[in-house]
């Protein structure tokens, strides 16, 4: 059979793209066709928790009109635009999809008021609050992707690659001042972020279009 899988440095040659993973959480073996972020959309795509924002809104615009806006439009097009971006830029066009894709599978139906209404009953369990400050649904979606997010035969958790678990955790708070694209330089331990201060920056520049085009989208 021939080799149809091509290399990631031919298809994102910008010396700044990133180039491989440092891994996932558990070892699996290379796919034949796919990249490893490529292999992550699928695993993104196809599982329950990314069907279920079809039915999460985003924003009602008028009580009298039908045309309302879900999560999954939302992630939709923010990984659209990150994907075009990142081709302007030849960056890893792939990785800046399943971020894309991903950066929101934690969040709760109604958007920020969703969130502070979470917020509140956590204030209220201090076993709760100790697991989790207040809700962020970035800190959450990492744990949605790591635990409980399954697929059709496999047990709960995506195992994707790490690039993409930072770059959902660590996708709010863009920058409009500069609009520069500049990830982190810190080390950063995903295991122990628990919340929005902790994560900072995402660690790839992939990661930082996603963090600009969801605030545009």
């Amino acid at each position: 059979m021939p080799d149809f899988r091509r290399s990631e440095r031919e298809l994102f040659p910008s010396p700044h793209a990133t180039i491989g993973t440092r891994g996932r959480r558990k070892p699996q073996d290379e796919d034949d066709f796919r990249t490893d972020f490529q292999r992550d959309v699928h695993r993104i795509i196809y599982s329950q928790s990314f069907r279920r924002l079809r039915h999460k809104t985003q924003v009602f615009y008028f009580p009298q009109n039908d045309h309302v806006s879900t999560r999954m439009d939302h992630v939709r097009f923010v990984a659209s635009a990150a994907r075009t971006v990142a081709r302007c830029l030849e960056l890893n066009e792939d990785l800046a999809e399943a971020i894309g894709l991903a950066h929101d599978i934690g969040h709760a139906p109604f958007g920020h008021q969703g969130e502070d209404f979470l917020s509140g009953i956590i204030h209220d369990h201090p076993t709760l609050k100790r697991l989790m400050p207040e809700f962020s649904h970035e800190v959450y979606g990492l744990r949605v992707v790591d635990s409980i997010a399954k697929r059709d035969r496999e047990p709960p958790g995506l195992n994707l690659t790490w690039e993409v678990r930072d770059g959902i955790v660590s996708h709010c708070g863009e920058d409009f001042q500069t609009c520069r694209l500049e990830p982190a330089s810190n080390p950063k331990n995903l295991e122990q972020i628990r919340t929005r201060d902790d994560a900072g920056k995402p660690a790839t520049l992939e990661g930082c279009i996603v963090r600009l085009m969801d605030k545009i989208a």
